[in-house]
């Protein structure tokens, strides 16, 4: 006898398997469970895949019982089947199993937590096992209409970003094709500018990351497409500039990484959406936060403020964008001229700073800026706002403050300066630091 064996001690589910009678509950009452369902090593798993236990096993998986007893056996169930093969497979097999999952979601939302986060988790197993299967109760049961009502529920969430990762690409591309066709995007836009529900806005904003930060995957290139229509920019912009949103800045936010989506990809459909909002964006570029009360009494500068913050960055990406074509518009609407003035304003920012200093540096190295290169210098007096600035942070003793970005373009000005008789003009006459 081994020293293993003398000191072994029986789990509380061996103990019951070894009683050789037992039901349903009393396994999935047993600390163990989960354990043993995922090595599979033991008589368990034949039992629990009988069609009449099996069934059962799926009903506690799929319970909306909040009762901490019944809830935990609907986590063990859940976990039981997502992790044995033998079991997820035996209700593959059986599509009124399968259809029992998808008809949770058509419930009344919300739905209780745990039985959201069962449903969603055996949906992503069902889809991974057998695709071909699981699809058919999917479309019985219209799968994208339950994500859409369901979309304020955050496993519905974490359930997407589940299926957008690449499995495998012939199923995953069928499965995408499927939500394309369906119009997952746009409707799930739609929703997010009519919506009330701060919840779905910002759910909604984190699925279509999910969705762009898969974009390259195989598959994907479908919803990224819809993504970028017309028929789904055009509304999503008109939301982010309405003067009656109440959930703007998810709006911006989502717009930023689309725009930095769209300079990667040289999606030109964007950038022709935006073009016409040029116009808005610049006015709440210009329009201050309120300040919070808190505040009122320590500064006479309003706070910056997300919005504000997220409008800049947004501006930044249609400058530094190859594919943007917006230099027009940008400097019609005096863009640079707020953007250095809320540089200047904002001296500790340093969000605001990297991103305008990102622009600023483009705009001198990239031969095809000369319209904004020419508007930096001659209208926005660029050269001496910098000189003015190192001056002033310099004056600050004994430890000069937000000095940093202004020696930056210093720099970036001086080299200009080297190739460029407008710039190296500029320069000399503001006497520039060299």
């Amino acid at each position: 006898m081994s020293f293993w064996d003398d000191h072994y001690t029986q789990t509380d589910l061996e103990k019951t398997l070894e009683s050789g009678s037992f039901t349903v509950e009393e396994l999935l009452d047993t600390s163990t469970f989960v354990d043993f369902a995922k090595s599979g090593a033991n008589n368990m798993i034949p039992f629990l895949a009988l069609p009449e236990n099996l069934s059962q096993l799926l009903n506690y998986a799929i319970s909306g019982t909040e009762e901490e007893k019944v809830a935990l056996r609907a986590v063990r169930a859940t976990d039981g089947i997502s992790l044995n093969s033998t079991l997820t497979g035996a209700v593959v097999e059986k599509s009124e199993l399968v259809d029992k999952v998808f008809a949770k979601l058509q419930e009344p939302s919300p739905l209780p937590k745990i039985q959201a986060s069962s449903v969603c988790k055996l949906i992503v197993r069902l889809f991974r096992f057998k695709y071909n299967e699981t699809i058919k109760s999917a479309v019985k049961y219209d799968f994208v209409s339950s994500i859409e009502k369901h979309v304020g529920n955050d496993f519905i969430v974490h359930m997407l970003s589940e299926l957008f990762d690449e499995y495998d690409t012939d199923d995953h591309n069928l499965l995408m094709k499927y939500f394309s066709e369906e119009k997952l995007v746009q409707r799930l836009v739609n929703r997010f500018v009519t919506t009330q529900n701060s919840l779905e806005t910002t759910n909604i904003s984190l699925i279509i990351l999910a969705g762009l930060e898969r974009f390259n995957l195989s598959g994907m290139n479908l919803l990224t497409a819809q993504l970028m229509s017309s028929e789904v920019l055009r509304p999503l912009f008109d939301f982010a500039i309405s003067e009656t949103n109440t959930h703007r800045n998810d709006a911006l936010q989502l717009i930023y990484r689309l725009t930095i989506h769209a300079g990667a990809s040289d999606d030109v459909q964007f950038f022709q959406e935006a073009k016409r909002c040029v116009k808005p964006l610049s006015v709440l570029l210009k329009e201050p936060s309120q300040k919070p009360a808190s505040q009122a009494q320590h500064s006479q500068i309003p706070p910056l403020g997300l919005k504000r913050l997220l409008v800049a960055k947004i501006f930044v990406q249609f400058i530094i964008s190859p594919k943007s074509s917006m230099q027009l518009e940008i400097a019609q609407n005096n863009v640079l001229s707020t953007l250095l003035n809320l540089f200047y304003l904002h001296s500790n920012n340093n969000l605001l700073h990297i991103s305008i200093s990102e622009a600023i540096k483009f705009i001198f190295h990239n031969p095809n800026s000369g319209l904004l290169k020419n508007q930096l210098i001659i209208e926005c007096n660029f050269v001496k706002r910098t000189r003015d600035h190192i001056k002033q942070a310099q004056a600050q003793k004994p430890h000069p403050s937000n000095l940093g970005h202004s020696l930056y373009f210093n720099d970036i000005l001086n080299e200009v300066a080297k190739n460029d008789a407008t710039v190296k003009k500029a320069v000399d006459e503001a006497d520039l630091v060299k």
